[in-house]
């Protein structure tokens, strides 16, 4: 026994016996200390055997062998079943290994986990090494962990959870487990604790959100308890905790709603963090359930928001380049149609020859304004310069020389026909007449002064006439006497007032009156009306009869009431019963037999139908039936075998035969060295062993296919049988829902009946309320009180109100006798103060006086008559000094002005009728009729070239074919430009996005590589190992032809030599290794989290037994490696019994929880 010096942990065992002994070449025989890390509590070992093999053949022939061997030799001899648990066997194997057989290695489940090492190397030491790399060491990086563990989690009216529920995850001595896992069948609870977590950490749960929207009522309340208070509470080693409510259930929409956490805000963090270590159920199964590229892509993002911007980058820059690369594609084609038009357009220059041919003529006519063809490379410029230079020239023509030579022609021939010395005279006449105009404007102002002087006496007489007039008053005043004055207003004010105030207490006197008037007519109305009623015998004749009538027919109609509930109840229970009766034959049409044995499966219907020993023969049937058939496989095999070895055995036994006929002495088989009596029998038995093998194959493939026909015929015996049963069964429901169906209609009817019977009777109540309506009874209260009473009570209440009416009305005619006397009072007094001003007004001086003291209250009367005396003397001062300077306008006072002002007007229309002579004088150099005579001949000669010159210009302009050509030419070429200048600033900027989305894309899958962690999920593929070649998981970025994102997930095999998508290869547990171990893998990983636990909701779906077992082993693993807590849910006991008996809790901090069916209840 030795050591080796890969591990401390690693120490070789003595063999019981050489292995060349047991028909092997080489053994070992390791045991390995587990106890690492802080999770191990307890010592014990891993056993593993190691066997080198020189072949595949020397393994096939071996490794059954080997198995045995282990299993009775060394694990039969261990006590421990944590140790028992951890056998290894490792065969290294020289060269390959058919994955036939490397399936069935691995795939036994007896005694140890088999694993085999293709290979060349023959060394222990470095096998031991490579053993301890693919099964106990895990390469992922350890974490910071600085976060806190789970010690329990309470669920109050939370999901599934009813009521409030704790759930301890506490290891010895109250400290949390490294490593829980629990147990429950679908539908208790796992997922919902699950869902707590999340809700805990994130304030929602991501797999629901999208009910917000959908549902109504309690999604995270329990709907049992929809009404009281729901929360989550996680407990924390540190003492701290996790606390947070759900919203209550509102009354219209739902309570998905994120809460702020009562305790442990600084905790909780940002939701999209625990996306890393929170790994649902749905996570995993819609990532490997993704039907392509784009889809995984979606999961991945929806399943974490940690990259969001470098997301978003790398997918806006993708767009953003294709957009701009589109736009490039879209600018080559347009400069592609340009350039050809520029062509054509080059092609057809004859308009620009007959353009020319202007010009040359123009520039005869005016060599001074001479016109430029367009030539040169810049003739598009040049040709709008020169239609810019045509306009300028024609324009100037036109407007100004043209009309400007017109004009002296026709002044000069206007000259010519009136006269020279006329034009003389014309010109004196002119000249006196503006004198004329200057002295009348002269005349016309003085008249103007006159009359403003005039108007301002007129003016100062007015004022001066008002003044005096207001003095008068106070003079009589002064004659008076202000005392007298005085208290003759006192008096006239207490008159007006007593007046006035007389005047409103009779008009309120006068409305009181009018209401009390109208109230006592509106009381005699009702008076009226109630002695009329009170009279009215018929009206309570019929308010009793009908009364009686409608007692009648409400008991008739509860009779009916009370039948039809009972006939509803009857159809309710038909209906019940048919419904189900045709809910089983749906049922019995449902259930059906394979026509053949090969096809049956047991289906848990037919135990309803059929007594179970008929089921338990089917069930026989079927597994001797197949048990045959593989016999028949195998016999076949055989066959084809003994066929491709005839030639060969008939070769062996004609050497025989051969060699017994040259030996005849020999008794002892010479191929197979089994001894006969003699040479003769020998002889006889190779000659018969191929005849005597063939003929015992044969004979027991017609014992097998007998017994094949035999178990299929029994199996359509039975099928006929079931069939039958279940036929006769439809049939006997059949004929039970028939009769139920007559019922049915039976009850129907008679419903139909009552409600018509009801319906004439609604009808007769009708009657009868109308009758009532007609004399005004209130149905209501007759319905209520009866008949007769109500009669009573009326004739007694129209008795009570006459009385009370009539005592109101006598109270009513008092007061208005009072009202009477009381306004004429007023009247008297009223009279007596007007009398009294009437008599003040008979002397209107001194009434006079009163109104202008009552006026002019505030005013001092001697002061205001001292200064209305000065202001007339100013007055009268003005006026005289107004009269001295009328003296001075004698000579113009008889002067009218409008007479001078027509006289002006005149004149002025005979000067404007002249003005300009003089300036048409100018125009001649000789004012004489020759001189006049010689330039109006130069004058027309000069218009004649101008015309001319105007019809060549027109032409140029209206020369289209070259402007056309010109315009066209210039905007192609100026399109052609632009689209030159753009298509390189687009090239600038494809070239800047698609550096933009490398770096984007490169960035992201850094990132992704970070998040994904390929060297840990690969370290953890590699461990469960689901496949035989593909060994290595890879993640890349792309985008399709539709420009949407894709995410690859490709499986290589360890050479690199090929690239896989799984999901058209492996099967669904190979699939979700894959995803597992890419969503653990970064769990692994990530940091800066408070709580250092990883949650993971149902991981194992479809694993057989070893991939478990590996499994098992990578929980063991990444608690040796790494400070952290793993909670696991599964539905599957035997998942949850291997990871027990692997992570015993005698050794390991761990913990195994099995959640109770029915009710939730404390779980610890």
């Amino acid at each position: 026994m030795g050591s080796i010096n890969i591990a401390l942990d690693w120490e070789e065992q003595e063999l019981m016996e050489n292995p060349e002994h047991i028909g092997f070449q080489e053994m070992h025989y390791y045991r390995r200390e587990m106890k690492r890390g802080q999770a191990c509590q307890n010592d014990y070992a891993a056993h593993i055997i190691l066997c080198f093999f020189q072949s595949e053949r020397e393994l096939r022939n071996g490794w059954e062998r080997l198995n045995n061997y282990v299993a009775v030799n060394f694990q039969r001899k261990v006590e421990s079943l944590i140790e028992k648990s951890n056998f290894y066997i490792c065969c290294f194997v020289k060269g390959s290994v058919k994955i036939g057989l490397r399936h069935e290695i691995e795939e036994d489940a007896f005694c140890a986990k088999k694993y085999l090492f293709e290979t060349e190397l023959w060394d222990a030491e470095e096998a031991c090494s490579e053993i301890e790399e693919r099964i106990f060491n895990l390469s992922v990086e350890k974490r910071s962990l600085t976060g806190a563990k789970m010690k329990a989690i309470q669920l109050k009216n939370f999901r599934a959870y009813e009521g409030e529920v704790t759930i301890n995850f506490q290891y010895k001595e109250k400290q949390p487990a490294s490593f829980v896992a629990i147990y429950a069948p679908n539908g208790v609870g796992k997922t919902s604790l699950l869902d707590g977590v999340e809700y805990a950490l994130k304030g929602e749960v991501s797999r629901l959100k999208e009910l917000k929207c959908k549902v109504e009522g309690a999604v995270y309340h329990n709907r049992s308890r929809s009404e009281e208070e729901a929360h989550v509470k996680i407990e924390l080693d540190t003492g701290m905790e996790i606390y947070r409510k759900v919203r209550n259930v509102p009354k219209e929409g739902n309570d998905i709603y994120r809460n702020p956490p009562i305790r442990g805000k600084e905790l909780v963090g940002e939701p999209k963090q625990w996306s890393q270590t929170l790994l649902p159920h749905h996570l995993i199964d819609n990532f490997i359930t993704a039907k392509n590229p784009q889809q995984q892509y979606k999961e991945w993002v929806e399943s974490t928001r940690i990259f969001d911007a470098e997301r978003r980058e790398f997918v806006d820059t993708h767009k953003k380049i294709n957009a701009v690369k589109k736009g490039l594609e879209k600018l080559e084609e347009e400069l592609t149609k340009k350039e050809r038009e520029k062509e054509k357009l080059e092609k057809n220059k004859e308009a620009v020859r007959e353009l020319n041919q202007l010009i040359d003529r123009y520039n005869i006519l005016s060599p001074k304004e001479e016109l430029r063809s367009p030539d040169g490379e810049n003739s598009i410029g040049q040709y709008f310069e020169l239609l810019n230079r045509v306009q300028q020239i024609r324009e100037n023509l036109v407007v100004e020389e043209l009309p400007k030579i017109k004009t002296k022609i026709e002044i000069a021939r206007e000259v010519l026909k009136t006269g020279v010395e006329e034009y003389h005279k014309k010109i004196i006449l002119r000249q006196e007449t503006s004198h004329n105009i200057d002295a009348l404007e002269r005349k016309i102002e003085e008249r103007y002064a006159y009359e403003k002087l005039l108007m301002e006496n007129e003016q100062i007489q007015i004022e001066s006439n008002k003044l005096k007039i207001e003095l008068i008053p106070l003079k009589k005043a002064k004659a008076y006497g202000m005392e007298q004055i005085l208290e003759a207003v006192q008096r006239y004010e207490r008159d007006e007032e007593q007046i006035a105030v007389a005047d409103g207490l009779l008009l309120q006197f006068k409305e009181q009156r009018r209401k009390i008037e109208e109230q006592g007519m509106d009381l005699r109305i009702k008076l009226k009306r109630l002695a009329q009623e009170q009279d009215n015998e018929e009206r309570w004749k019929c308010a009793k009869e009908c009364s009686q009538q409608k007692e009648n027919i409400d008991r008739k109609k509860r009779d009916i009431d009370e039948m039809v509930k009972k006939q509803q109840a009857r159809l309710k229970e038909v209906q019940n019963q048919t419904k189900k009766m045709q809910e089983e034959i749906n049922w019995l049409a449902g259930i059906m037999l394979a026509e053949d044995i090969n096809g049956y499966e047991k289906e848990e219907g037919w135990t309803r139908l059929l007594s179970g020993t008929v089921l338990e023969r089917l069930s026989e049937l079927k597994k001797a039936y197949l048990c045959e058939k593989q016999r028949l496989e195998e016999c076949q095999i055989h066959l084809q075998k003994a066929a491709n070895n005839k030639k060969e055995l008939e070769e062996l036994r004609h050497t025989g035969i051969r060699y017994l006929q040259r030996n005849p002495e020999v008794c002892i088989c010479p191929l197979c060295s089994t001894p006969f009596p003699n040479w003769e029998k020998l002889l006889a038995k190779i000659n018969d062993v191929q005849t005597e093998e063939d003929a015992m194959l044969n004979a027991y493939v017609a014992e097998i296919l007998r017994k094949i026909h035999d178990y299929e015929e029994e199996y359509s015996l039975l099928r006929q049988r079931c069939l039958g049963v279940r036929n006769e069964r439809i049939g006997e429901l059949q004929g039970q829902r028939a009769k139920q169906i007559e019922n049915r209609i039976e009850i129907e009817k008679a419903l139909n009946e009552y409600g018509e019977m009801r319906y004439k009777l609604n009808q007769d109540i009708a009657f009868q309320d109308e009758r009532l309506r007609a004399y005004d009874i209130p149905i209501e209260e007759l319905s209520i009180k009866g008949a007769f009473q109500w009669c009573m009570d009326r004739q007694e209440w129209i008795k009570n109100e006459m009385t009370e009416k009539d005592a109101y009305l006598n109270a009513l005619e008092g007061e208005r006798e009072k009202l009477c006397q009381m306004e004429a009072g007023e009247i008297k007094k009223q009279q007596k103060s007007q009398k009294s001003i009437e008599a003040l007004m008979e002397d209107s001086d001194l009434y006079g006086c009163v109104r202008y003291v009552i006026n002019h209250r505030q005013t001092d009367l001697m002061q205001k008559k001292h200064e209305l005396e000065i202001r007339i003397e100013k007055l009268s001062a003005k006026q005289g000094e107004n009269q001295q300077r009328l003296a001075q306008y004698q000579e113009i006072a008889h002067m009218e002005l409008p007479i001078l002002q027509a006289e002006k007007k005149r004149l002025e229309q005979f000067y404007a009728q002249n003005q300009g002579l003089e300036e048409k004088c100018a125009f001649f150099v000789e004012f004489t009729r020759e001189g006049v005579e010689s330039t109006l001949k130069g004058w027309e000669k000069s218009k004649g070239c101008m015309e001319e010159r105007l019809l060549l210009l027109g032409q140029i302009q209206a020369e289209h074919a070259a402007q056309n050509y010109y315009e066209r030419y210039k905007d192609c070429m100026k399109e052609i430009k632009g689209y030159r200048k753009k298509k390189n600033q687009e090239k600038e900027k494809a070239d800047e996005w698609g550096k933009r989305f490398d770096q984007a894309k490169k960035v992201l899958e850094e990132k992704m590589k970070i998040y994904f962690n390929q060297k840990s999920i690969n370290e953890i593929y590699r461990k469960i190992d689901p496949h035989d070649v593909m060994k290595r998981v890879d993640y890349q970025l792309d985008f399709n032809e539709k420009d949407e994102p894709q995410l690859f997930v490709q499986v290589r095999d360890e050479k690199e030599q090929g690239a896989y998508r799984p999901e058209w290869y492996f099967s669904t547990a190979q699939l979700n290794t894959v995803a597992f171990s890419s969503f653990f893998g970064r769990a692994l990983t990530a940091e800066n989290l408070s709580l250092s636990t990883i949650f993971v909701d149902d991981p194992i779906g479809h694993f057989d037994d070893m991939n478990i077992l590996g499994f098992a082993d990578l929980m063991r693993s990444v608690l040796e490696v790494n400070d952290c807590q793993v909670i696991l849910s599964t539905h599957d006991e035997k998942v949850f019994r291997i990871l027990e008996r692997k992570l015993n809790p005698e050794y390991y901090s761990a913990k195994f929880i099995t959640l109770p069916k029915g009710d939730a209840v404390s779980v610890d």
